[in-house]
């Protein structure tokens, strides 16, 4: 089957729409990101907050960063839904995804957290989603 074939593997629309889902949690956590950073950067006058606006800071920096990672995969993914290609990179990006959630499943059990253990399963459902159909799309070609 060659790229530019007209009609859509298995797998596309799902991963379409996991990606459309990952580039708006994205936006989120820039969004959340840089007003985590700006508030550091104004809490940062009282210097009572000493450690916590360094803290809140580093947070603010790891949404901000996970947020255009997250962008990059959706967007990987989203052009990924609309070729019948093998999709090597957005099958690479849905493979991280996926272990950087098993990662947070186990991180969150190990603190035992009801909130995180939840926050963490709902974590892998959309990378396993994204994975699933770029899976379906790369069966459609074999």
């Amino acid at each position: 089957m060659d790229q530019n074939s007209s009609s859509k593997p298995t797998g596309s629309s799902v991963l379409r729409v996991a990606s459309i889902i990952m580039i708006v949690f994205a936006v989120i956590n820039l969004v959340v990101g840089l007003l985590m950073m700006m508030g550091v950067f104004f809490a940062s006058a009282d210097e009572e907050l000493g450690i916590a606006a360094g803290v809140a800071a580093v947070i603010g920096v790891v949404a901000f960063i996970g947020g255009l990672l997250n962008l990059f995969v959706g967007v990987v993914g989203l052009k990924a839904s609309k070729r019948n290609d093998k999709n090597t990179l957005a099958f690479i990006l849905g493979v991280i995804s996926v272990i950087y959630g098993i990662y947070g499943i186990v991180s969150a059990v190990s603190t035992g957290d009801g909130g995180s253990i939840a926050n963490a399963f709902v974590g892998i459902i959309l990378p396993a989603l994204y994975l699933y159909g770029v899976i379906q799309t790369r069966k459609a070609i074999a």
